[in-house]
């Protein structure tokens, strides 16, 4: 599988109706409240899962990856600011997708790289 295009590597795709993020729901998430949280996924599921999609993931590994991407967002909430012009939630949410698809591509190639499995251990036998 080829890596996502580089061209679009720094740039989040342009920003669908209703996906922004309100400095509210910002706010619920950084206090790690459920419901900003359900929100978060409902509003940004379906476009983080677009944009490993697009990136040549087949379903089920889309799906991890979004997971993973999710994963990380929680984990790193409280580091985002909109500190300059142009800073965007959404901007920050490509990027954290765009390393995790990065990151599937990189173990992808590792693993095929790798001998192994039942006809590796039966010339090994």
């Amino acid at each position: 599988m080829a890596e996502p295009d580089s061209s679009a590597a720094g740039r989040p795709p342009p920003p669908q109706d209703g996906t922004s993020l309100s400095t509210t729901l910002l706010g619920q998430l950084q206090a790690g409240e459920q419901d900003g949280w359900q929100r978060f996924d409902h509003l940004f599921q379906p476009i983080v899962l677009g944009w490993c999609r697009g990136a040549g993931l087949p379903a089920e590994a889309a799906e991890d990856v979004t997971q993973e991407t999710f994963l990380a967002a929680s984990r790193h909430i409280q580091s985002f600011r909109r500190e300059r012009p142009g800073d965007s939630f959404r901007g920050w949410l490509w990027r954290i997708t765009h390393n995790k698809i990065r990151d599937h591509f990189r173990r992808a190639r590792q693993q095929a790289a790798s001998p192994g499995g039942t006809a590796f251990q039966e010339q090994l036998r």
